[in-house]
């Protein structure tokens, strides 16, 4: 369990699927990322040899220029 300073709540729970926790992440993502985040949809990422996967996420750093 974990409480903040501002009094919210927060258990440890197990998630039954990945799909669930992606469904969480996604409704989440600006109390999870901060509001200066974007979410796009996943999509495939192909390499200019063809391969290609799903990735998990990708971060930008833009105060890092990284």
């Amino acid at each position: 369990m974990l409480f903040t300073p501002t009094g919210t709540f927060y258990s440890k729970v197990q998630f039954k699927t990945e799909e669930e926790v992606e469904k969480v992440v996604v409704r989440n993502f600006k109390l999870l990322f901060g509001d200066y985040s974007i979410l796009l949809p996943k999509s495939l990422i192909r390499t200019s040899g063809g391969k290609g996967t799903v990735p998990d996420g990708i971060i930008v750093d833009f105060k890092g220029n990284r």
